[in-house]
């Protein structure tokens, strides 16, 4: 069973998707299938480049399990470069 409250710990934290991935297997307590994700660009409204970041959602499956993690992430960095400078 996973404690949401884990989570909080890495809120508002800059870390590399790898370290983000690591991050969330500890507090789940188990393994991803894939430690990228699945990554997708949240569009809430019009890109507005002023703003100066993007938001994307990262969703990593568990290894053994139905089990879904979601994780949104924001970033001043192109999606093209998102893999490693989360």
């Amino acid at each position: 069973m996973m404690h949401e409250e884990k989570f909080y710990l890495i809120e508002g934290k800059k870390m590399t998707l790898m370290e983000l991935a690591r991050e969330l297997e500890s507090a789940a307590g188990g393994e991803f299938e894939d430690v990228h994700g699945s990554i997708n660009r949240v569009v809430v409204k019009k890109p507005a480049p002023e703003q100066g970041f993007e938001a994307f959602t990262i969703t990593f499956k568990m290894k053994h399990t139905v089990d879904l993690i979601d994780a949104v992430v924001t970033t001043d960095n192109k999606r093209k470069i998102l893999k490693t400078t989360i």
